[in-house]
């Protein structure tokens, strides 16, 4: 290891340091700008919310987490347990990603954004119950509308 991360630790703790990285530049460290910019990148605009490659990566969480969930919960309690469970995580999930952006960790969202995150996951959940033939029927048209409107 070279280093780097013990010394932006070192930042971290110790602030007086002028010759180590400052707090503010950690978001480059964890999150480089291109892929930001890439990740940032609009697909489609839907009711003033933009999807991106972010809204990919919300949907596709959703989906592993609702496999999981269905792993785990799968018998044992109702089908509305099953979504409440996953609406509980997905929105402590959001609100841990509210206090890295507080933290100036990544870029601020806007309220909406993070609704649709929720929404976005919680259709993940969704196509996990449903089943891997929907999922497949879901990334083709996400595809599609990607490569239609780039």
């Amino acid at each position: 290891m070279n280093g780097t991360f013990a010394n932006l630790t070192a930042s971290i703790l110790n602030s007086t340091n002028t010759s180590l990285p400052a707090l503010s530049s950690i978001k480059d460290y964890y999150f480089p700008q291109s892929i930001l910019a890439f990740l940032h990148k609009p697909l489609i605009t839907l009711f003033g919310i933009a999807l991106d490659y972010w809204s990919i990566l919300h949907f596709l969480a959703g989906y592993l987490l609702g496999m999981l969930i269905l792993r785990l919960l799968g018998t044992m309690f109702s089908r509305g347990s099953y979504y409440v469970a996953g609406l509980v995580i997905l929105t402590i999930f959001e609100a841990f990603e509210y206090f890295l952006v507080k933290n100036s960790l990544a870029l601020p969202e806007r309220l909406a954004d993070t609704i649709s995150d929720i929404i976005i996951g919680m259709l993940g959940i969704f196509i996990a119950d449903i089943g891997m033939i929907a999922l497949i029927i879901v990334i083709t048209l996400i595809l599609y509308i990607a490569w239609r409107y780039s």
